[in-house]
């Protein structure tokens, strides 16, 4: 053999050495931790207090309308079971009272991290057909009582499901009130 050739057969060699120790420090898959996707939370009660600030504001209704207490749990109304819902991870709920009447409607947010938990309470309550352009899916319905208006108008945002219940209000009127209160939520629960 020539001197050159042993020479390259050498250098050859020693590369291969060097490459076979070095592939030991390379991570195998044994050595990659593999993580399961992790659903982003977001965390509702430090945001409790802008939600109640959010719900009713000067100038969303006709004088004589205003926001009054605010809970954290909805109704007890039989004609809503609200309990079939799927449990929310936070509810933020305000009276609309009237100068006339005692409580004359609701504004409920009920706030899901999983979006499927907000669609079905979205399937649960969504009693009408007529759909509203309001936050990603948005249902209406509306009826008169003698002389009172009473509309109903349920929405999604994000991980928002939207209840809003108003007597003595038009169904306009409960319509634009709603659609502000869909852009003031929005930055809140799309997170």
């Amino acid at each position: 053999m020539s001197s050159k050739l042993l020479a390259t057969k050498l250098l050859i060699l020693i590369w291969l050495f060097m490459l076979a120790s070095c592939t030991s420090l390379m991570p195998t898959a044994t050595d990659i931790a593999i993580r399961p996707t992790e659903t982003p939370t977001v965390d509702f009660e430090s945001l409790r207090g802008q939600f109640e600030q959010s719900l009713v504001q000067t100038g969303d209704f006709t004088d004589n309308f205003t926001g009054q207490t605010i809970f954290d749990i909805p109704p007890l109304d039989p004609q809503y079971p609200y309990e079939i819902l799927p449990t929310a991870d936070l509810i933020v709920r305000q009276e609309i009272r009237n100068e006339y009447t005692k409580k004359t409607g609701d504004v409920i947010i009920f706030l899901y991290q999983e979006t499927q938990s907000r669609d079905n309470a979205f399937g649960t309550v969504k009693w009408s057909n007529n759909s509203v352009d309001i936050g990603e899916k948005g249902a209406w319905t509306s009826a008169k009582f003698w002389t009172d208006n009473w509309t109903e108008i349920v929405f999604t945002r994000c991980h928002a499901f939207v209840f809003i219940s108003i007597h003595g209000l038009s169904g306009e009127l409960t319509a634009n009130y709603a659609r502000r209160l869909d852009r003031r939520i929005g930055p809140l629960v799309c997170q």
